[in-house]
């Protein structure tokens, strides 16, 4: 008896995404900031202040070269101006 034997092979691929779990939270970050962009907020121009305040010994030593500057500046506008020849 001459019998052929004959082999079938058969293969199935599957193409898994290894992405496809962590792709809600991007999908939720991007459409919650697409709709606060959309929507405005954060357009607002701040309106508050842009620099830290004087602090007291700060602002005490400032008056004091105020008044120290306006104190001297009677004994300068009385010196005679040399004039040069």
């Amino acid at each position: 008896m001459s019998g052929k034997s004959t082999t079938q092979t058969q293969t199935s691929s599957v193409m898994k995404d290894p992405w496809s779990p962590a792709q809600p939270a991007p999908n939720g970050i991007l459409a919650g900031s697409t709709n606060a962009f959309n929507s405005g907020v954060g357009s607002q121009i701040y309106q508050g202040p842009r620099v830290a305040g004087i602090g007291s010994t700060t602002q005490a030593g400032l008056d004091y070269m105020k008044a120290d500057a306006n104190a001297g500046q009677g004994a300068a506008q009385a010196t005679p101006r040399s004039r040069a020849r």
